[in-house]
Parts: structure tokens; C-alpha cells; sequence
């Protein structure tokens, strides 16, 4: 049911990557019919407008897509497309596209777009001069630990404190698609229990959020629904759930983006409303017509509890049926009447007439 019917509390649903996967399958089915190159689409300019929203081209000019092999690459490969034709300096570190992602970097090849060698020497001269880095690298289906190159890509975006770092700028802010690469994608039931698990891992991350070996990003963007696995990201009582900031607008010379607080946004506005009843999902509101949500802070929404707001919508969609049949039969009999009413007038006018001939 249409949970528009109602107002949907400011809290999220999280999912597993079973739960993810099943989306996915049932949005490429027959029943609903989207080729997953119109979700690329669809996420790819989300994601874009929000780098564009937090990450201003005037004092973040040059992007770095880290692009991953599979359809989390392929979106930001569309990002990039978007970002580039809105006037930001792209480059793309992507080695081993295939399939959909091949025919993005196709079309990038004719938009002026910097393609990186595939090693990770490469990707680390170029970090330098990045701005901002948009990590495509691994969605909800990746199963660790990650191969090289990608390893040694997630071992340069954890190690901004190494000394080699001491003399260059600081590292560029992060934005993670769907879930931070590296991260386990399915974490623990509840929030409380993600978070002290996170706690007991700080000793090998560098802030006390990311697991062992990985990075925390400044920007997440949940694509349909948050991932369990960034429950001790967004969960944060301290900085990460601080009330929503403006976007940034200073040059990342002048900001230490490690402490910058965690910035959490939903995109993926293209859920049929049975769709998300039938799993679940219980998903906020959209605003106008944007293609993307800031839910930094949004609190989390247990099974039960979408659950029930389903059943209260499909409740208030029931009752709103009823009254619309019980308007119409009322609108039905008022017209009979008004027909008889005419009728009777008109009867009436007849013998009168009549009456006045004889």
C-alpha cells in the first residue's frame, strides 16, 4: 500500500544483502520490467547531484571515480557522466569493466574524461590531486576479502595518516555508494550491538567506525534502502548524528574532512509502492522532485514496525475505498432523485397544459 496515504515517521528500515538482492531480482523480473541500465541511470544522477550538493565544483573542481567491476561501478561511471557535462574535472580509475559498465566508459571516452592505468600506482599519484573521491567500488553482492588491485585502493583510502601524507594536502572527503567498499555488508540485528562491535575494532581504525583495514567516507548515499552494515556508521551518537550541515564550501586544503560529520543520504526513488509493501520496506517520503533524501540522523525502523505502518496504510486505503463507493452510491441516489424531481415537474407541467386546453 501507498504509504503516501500517510506521514511516515523520520526513521529507516534497514536491510541485509539477501533482503537487497531480492529487490533487485523482483525489480528485474517481468512483473515490474526495469532493465538495469534505467536504475544505473536513476541512481547514477542522484548520486551525482549530491556531489554536487555537498562538494561544490568551484571549491572541489576534480573528481575520482574508483569504479568497481559490477553495477556498483556502473553507477558511478554514470555519476561521472553527469558530473562532467555540469563542468567538473573527471578521472576514472575502473580496471576490468565489463557489460554495462564498458558501454559507460564508451560514452565518457567522448566527454574529455581522464581514464587512469589500471594499477594502484596509478590511482595513488592521481589521489593527490583529486578533490573529492567517489567510491564505486564494491555494492551489497561483494563477499571479502577484496582482490588486488582493489585491496591495495582500500588500503590507500584507510591510510591517510601514513608519513608519506605529512607533506601533501590532506586526504580528499570520500563519498561511498550504497555501503563503504570493505565494509561487511550485513552487520548485527541491532543498532546498540553494531555500534559496540564497532567500538572494539577502533584499536585498528584509524576513528573507531570502520572495520579493521577500511576507511570511513564523509558522505554515504544508501541507494533504495541503508545496508545493516553501516548501522555502526550512521548510528553514531556524537558527530555522526549531529543535526544536518549545510554543504561544504570550503577547499579541502582548509577543512580536515576526517572530522567532518558523517552526511547520510537515501537515493532510488523508483520502488513501486506494492513492491516495497511486499518486502517491507516502509521508505520515506520524497521531496519534490528530487531523485534523493538527507537522512542524516534518521533513527532506525524495525521490521515491526514497517510492518505495522504497512497495515496502517493498507487500513486507511480500505476505509478510503469505502468511502469513495459509499460517495458514489450517495452521489448515485442524489442523482436519482434529482431525475425523479424532474420528472415530477415535468408530469405536473403536462397536466397543466392539459387542463388549460380543455
Amino acid at each position: 500500500m501507498a504509504l503516501s496515504l500517510l506521514t511516515p515517521p523520520r526513521a529507516l528500515r534497514y536491510v541485509s544483502a539477501s533482503l537487497a538482492a531480492a529487490l533487485d531480482r523482483a525489480l528485474f523480473s517481468p512483473t515490474h520490467a526495469f532493465p538495469p541500465a534505467v536504475l544505473i541511470e536513476l541512481s547514477g544522477l542522484a548520486i551525482a547531484q549530491i556531489v554536487a550538493r555537498e562538494y561544490p565544483r568551484h571549491t572541489y573542481p576534480c573528481v575520482l571515480v574508483a569504479a568497481g567491476p559490477g553495477n556498483q561501478g556502473a553507477d558511478g561511471l554514470a555519476a561521472a557522466r553527469h558530473l562532467r557535462t555540469w563542468g567538473w574535472k573527471i578521472a576514472v580509475w575502473g580496471p576490468r569493466l565489463k557489460g554495462d559498465s564498458e558501454q559507460l566508459a564508451t560514452q565518457l571516452s567522448h566527454f574529455d574524461v581522464h581514464f587512469l592505468d589500471s594499477d594502484a600506482q596509478a590511482f595513488e599519484d592521481y589521489l593527490e590531486h583529486a578533490d573529492v573521491v567517489l567510491d564505486t567500488l564494491f555494492g551489497f553482492s561483494f563477499q571479502g576479502p577484496a582482490r588486488e588491485p582493489y585491496a591495495e585502493i582500500l588500503r590507500l583510502l584507510s591510510s591517510e595518516s601514513r608519513i608519506e601524507f605529512a607533506f601533501r594536502r590532506p586526504r580528499p572527503p570520500i563519498v561511498s555508494v550504497d555501503i563503504p567498499s570493505g565494509w561487511p555488508v550485513d552487520a548485527s540485528s541491532s543498532s546498540a550491538s553494531a555500534s559496540s562491535s564497532s567500538s572494539s575494532s577502533a584499536a585498528a581504525s584509524s576513528d573507531g567506525l570502520a572495520p579493521p583495514g577500511c576507511f570511513t567516507p564523509q558522505v554515504l548515499i544508501s541507494l533504495s534502502a541503508p545496508k545493516t552494515g553501516v548501522r555502526a556508521l550512521v548510528s553514531q551518537p556524537s558527530a555522526a548524528l549531529a543535526p544536518p550541515q549545510q554543504p561544504a564550501q570550503q577547499p579541502r586544503a582548509q577543512h580536515a574532512h576526517a572530522q567532518q560529520p558523517l552526511k547520510h543520504y537515501l537515493a532510488g526513488r523508483f520502488i513501486p509502492p506494492a513492491l516495497e509493501a511486499e518486502l517491507g520496506l516502509a521508505l520515506p517520503l520524497y521531496e519534490g522532485t528530487q531523485g534523493w533524501l538527507d537522512v542524516t540522523g534518521w533513527p532506525e525502523m524495525s521490521e515491526e514496525e514497517a510492518k505495522a505502518l504497512h497495515a496502517e496504510a493498507k487500513k486507511r486505503q480500505e476505509e478510503l475505498e469505502e468511502q469513495g463507493v459509499r460517495d458514489a452510491e450517495m452521489a448515485e441516489m442524489q442523482a436519482e432523485q434529482e431525475d425523479e424531481e424532474a420528472q415530477g415537474a415535468d408530469e405536473e407541467e403536462d397536466a397543466k397544459t392539459v387542463k388549460a386546453d380543455a
